[in-house]
């Protein structure tokens, strides 16, 4: 096992982790298995290169580990003798070897022209996979942004779609009225004009939440929402978004828009101050606000909170979602919309997409990334850490089962897992999905899985430590 990339000159994901538990009952993760090469000097002090096929890359090891028998597997044996590394198949491959303690060593020379994003983990090609499981996995989206999605991300879709047939879409998305055409806002750049809306739920969920504070760029369309308790909060959640928005793209919003109520700290009459006028006015904002009571004209977020309502409608009617989980549907419906591809954009761009070439990212961020989303709520297991576990039984399971209920990231490095058993939300890096929610039988392959598909070492070594439990009804949601 090497803990760092530049050993590897060639490095594949592999189908399920390897976990190692060392002497001292620590654990040590290998998501990827390659080919390493060392360059050391024999005994006559001339440049030798080691092969070794098959090294797992395992960054948060303490240090890199050769097993003697690999060795030998491949030709190459350890003269205890002489202390020395050599190969019968090669005269001068004598490489001798020094003791640090009570363990051998090869001095190997580091390579100089080590260039990290030459070897990095990559993801494994997704197999074909059907229409009916994709659409799912985008949260029940239409099929002309499940196609192209696809067909952006590199994944072949199998089996015919042309008849497809969602009762949960029918059930959730049915309406009597025609869809209006509104006329898009002209907008040359990101975060030019964002819309507002209030959304209040039925029941509090997840943190004592009942409303959701929905922004809309736009020029993109990109979504961010965000959950609060009380009404009276929103004012202190839109500055606290402002803040972090324009810190992240170093862009300014010119102009917001939200309906006549009162909720986001306006005056409950006509041309009279409010504290978010007050506010907007000090920080040089133009509010336009629409007269009470005319929904229609709050045109692209009012249509945005109906959009994620009614995908989160959806996915607890077919997942029989408990209600009191509705502020994860939410954030997760939100998180995917932005990488679906959708027709308000040019070229039938996705707002992921759009807002990163405003902001001007580096380009190999400006594709949305898909391949990490799973069918919602399907089955997850999730590694248990040691601390989780009951240390005298050694026989105890190493993960445990819950249900797939938000992402933590844009590339799958942080999972949350509802745990229904101790009624807890799990954040967890290391998870293994069945989306058909059914054992697997001996005629059926597990789904493949691949973790950490694009970290650094140093990012990987932090992931693996960030596993923990948020019991519902306490703590902070981030």
């Amino acid at each position: 096992m090497f803990n760092h990339l530049k050993w590897f000159t060639s490095l594949s994901p592999l189908a399920f982790p390897m976990i190692y538990t060392s002497s001292t009952n620590s654990d040590s993760f290998s998501y990827h298995v390659g080919t390493v090469e060392i360059t050391t000097k024999n005994d006559q002090g001339h440049p030798t290169r080691i092969t070794i096929d098959g090294a797992y890359y395992a960054p948060n090891m303490p240090l890199s580990l050769i097993s003697g028998k690999s060795l030998a597997q491949q030709n190459k044996y350890w003269d205890h003798y002489y202390n020395r590394l050599w190969s019968p198949a090669d005269v001068g491959y004598k490489i001798p070897m020094v003791y640090k303690g009570n363990v051998p060593v090869i001095l190997a020379d580091i390579p100089n022209d080590y260039d990290q994003t030459a070897i990095t983990p990559q993801m494994a090609v997704m197999a074909s996979i059907n229409y009916y499981t994709m659409h799912k996995r985008l949260l029940y989206a239409g099929r002309a942004a499940v196609l192209k999605a696809c067909q952006e991300a590199g994944i072949e879709l199998k089996g015919k779609y042309e008849d497809h047939f969602c009762e949960p879409c029918v059930l959730s998305k049915k309406t009597d009225e025609l869809k209006p055409q509104v006329a898009r806002p002209a907008c040359s750049r990101p975060l030019e004009f964002v819309r507002l809306d209030l959304v209040v739920y039925r029941q509090r969920g997840h943190l004592n939440y009942l409303y959701t504070l929905y922004f809309v760029d736009v020029h993109s369309g990109f979504h961010w929402v965000k959950l609060a308790a009380e009404k009276s909060d929103c004012l202190k959640l839109i500055k606290q978004w402002l803040a972090i928005v324009e810190r992240q793209t170093n862009l300014k919003v010119k102009m917001i828009g939200l309906d006549g109520g009162t909720e986001f700290g306006q005056s409950s009459k006509e041309f009279q101050s409010g504290k978010l006028t007050t506010w907007t006015d000090a920080q040089g904002i133009e509010v336009w606000k629409t007269p009470k009571h005319t929904p229609w004209m709050n045109g692209k977020s009012e249509r945005a909170g109906k959009e994620i309502m009614t995908k989160a409608r959806t996915l607890i009617i077919a997942n029989a979602i408990p209600e009191h989980l509705w502020p994860f549907v939410v954030e997760s419906v939100v998180k995917v919309l932005n990488l679906l591809p959708t027709t308000a954009n040019p070229d039938i761009k996705s707002p992921h997409e759009v807002f990163a070439e405003g902001v001007g990212i580096p380009q190999t961020s400006v594709k949305p990334y898909i391949r990490h989303l799973r069918t919602y709520f399907c089955d997850a297991y999730y590694y248990l850490k040691k601390q989780d576990r009951v240390n005298s039984d050694k026989w105890a399971p190493r993960s445990k089962k819950g249900k797939l209920i938000g992402y933590g990231d844009l590339h799958g490095r942080i999972y949350y897992i509802w745990d229904p058993d101790e009624g807890k939300i799990i954040r967890a890096s290391a998870v293994q999905f069945n989306e058909k929610n059914k054992p697997i039988t001996d005629d059926e392959e597990l789904p493949l899985e691949v973790f950490f598909p694009d970290l650094t070492y140093e990012e990987v070594l932090e992931t693996t430590k960030s596993s923990i439990s948020i019991p519902i009804g306490s703590g902070s949601q981030q």
